[in-house]
């Protein structure tokens, strides 16, 4: 097929509200909870949360128990600090003898304050849990802030400081909250969203396991499977390919199109995770049919393409040829989200008051040494 056979991409069949709702965890949780990871789902959420997550730095709570960050980071404890990284970048940018009342500071939201019993819910979940979670909103999980936490790189919050610092630090949580629609052509009000907050019993998943389906409902068709890992090449995938195709297509089947949830629906993207001994198949996320939804090892031309071409409804999801796209070469480059992480020394100085200091003096010990060199090049 030649780039000239394919749609473009406002051929994109069209989306609704309904059909983004039907993705959210709690719409189809129940329904697959046989095949997902145990999970914890709260909702409705506190209006003041969603203005917590939603408000410019990130803070934590006042007096509240140190977080695994605080101590990786600090190696000490200072809990009667508050800890707030909008006012400490604040205090950087003004400590030039600037007027400070050019940058006034916000009143922030504290959660011990201002939602005190919904952060006194959300211990007690972690209590009742008693180990490790992943987060995550209707939609998305805060995978982009996952630098934040000192757990490899990985989303794992131990308590609620952790759950914090990465919804704060997301820009995948704001999408869920301020453009959970925004391919939806003449949307309605989005007010009044009913928003959820997901606590996922943590799994070891390895990555060069999980996999993107996407499907077309009304022909029953698999479109295609991509590896969810763009970076690397895992060269033992090669020869365990056709068996975990053979699983996902069964999975498609005799599970998730066997239920009536997404079968009126022109497509939808699920992620699936299939671990050793590869004998059964795990129901991460289900995703929109839509832009907004990473195509990964696809462009949506092509598969806008497919699901034109699709047989008959009702035809059998082993009727069709399915391409399985895995990563042919190892990736050299930056690792995903790197642009919204930040140098260690900033992350120090917005949870420590003395490593704010020491951070402040030698950012102006740098501007000193650098009005030096510059009035010594001009003299000479």
């Amino acid at each position: 097929m030649t780039t000239t056979d394919y749609k473009v991409l406002s051929e994109l069949p069209p989306i609704s509200k309904e059909s983004v709702d039907k993705c959210s965890y709690s719409s189809w949780y129940t329904t697959f909870e046989k095949y997902t990871p145990k999970s914890h789902i709260i909702k409705p959420l506190p209006e003041k949360f969603i203005e917590y997550i939603k408000q410019d730095g990130i803070y934590l709570p006042t007096n509240g128990k140190d977080s695994e960050k605080e101590r990786s980071v600090n190696g000490k404890t200072d809990s009667d600090s508050d800890i707030c990284w909008e006012n400490s970048c604040m205090e950087l940018a003004s400590d030039d003898g600037s007027d400070k009342e050019e940058h006034p500071v916000t009143q922030r939201i504290d959660p011990l304050v201002d939602f005190p019993e919904f952060h006194l819910l959300l211990e007690n979940k972690f209590l009742e849990i008693n180990g490790p979670i992943s987060p995550k909103l209707n939609w998305s999980s805060p995978k982009d802030a996952a630098w934040i936490l000192p757990y490899n790189n990985t989303m794992l919050c131990r308590e609620v400081n952790d759950l914090y610092l990465l919804l704060n630090a997301s820009n995948y949580t704001m999408h869920d909250i301020l453009t959970p629609y925004e391919d939806v052509p003449d949307r309605e009000d989005e007010e009044g969203n009913c928003y959820e907050l997901v606590l996922r019993e943590w799994e070891d998943i390895n990555p060069a396991l999980e996999f993107r389906v996407f499907i077309a409902c009304e022909s029953r068709q698999i479109l295609g499977i991509s590896q969810r890992d763009m970076k690397t090449n895992y060269q033992f995938l090669e020869n365990l390919k056709t068996g975990i195709q053979e699983k996902i297509e069964e999975f498609v089947e005799t599970v998730f199109l066997k239920k009536d949830l997404f079968q009126n629906e022109k497509g939808v993207v699920i992620d699936v995770y299939v671990p050793r001994p590869f004998n059964k198949i795990w129901l991460i996320d289900v995703n929109a049919f839509s832009r907004s939804t990473d195509p990964l090892l696809f462009s949506w031309n092509e598969l806008i393409t497919k699901l034109g071409n699709g047989k008959s409804p009702k035809a059998s999801v082993s009727d069709f040829d399915v391409e399985f796209r895995l990563v042919s070469k190892t990736a050299v480059g930056h690792r995903d989200h790197t642009e919204n992480q930040m140098p260690i020394d900033i992350v120090q100085a917005s949870i420590d008051p003395e490593s704010l200091r020491e951070l402040t003096y030698q950012w102006n010990e740098a501007l000193k040494l650098q009005e030096k060199e510059d009035k010594e090049t001009r003299d000479s």
